[in-house]
């Protein structure tokens, strides 16, 4: 488990969580993935949840218009 601390681009909040490695690739590993680790975050409140889908709507949209309305 690991606790993590970070603010998403274009955000203004300190976000903290909770999450477990559920996948890992090393710079040696023969795979099509890039090597790093993939996490899956544990009990996220619902406003950092919120933050989270806004963050990756806006990224998949490419709204250059986007602001931080939490």
């Amino acid at each position: 488990m690991l606790h993590l601390s970070f603010v998403l681009p274009r955000g203004t909040d300190t976000l903290s969580v909770a999450g477990e490695v559920v996948r890992t690739a090393l710079l040696c590993a023969e795979l099509k993935a890039e090597p790093g680790m993939g996490l899956r975050f544990v009990d996220l409140p619902d406003e950092t949840l919120l933050q989270f889908r806004k963050f990756v709507q806006w990224e998949m949209i490419g709204d250059l218009e986007w602001e931080a309305t939490i």
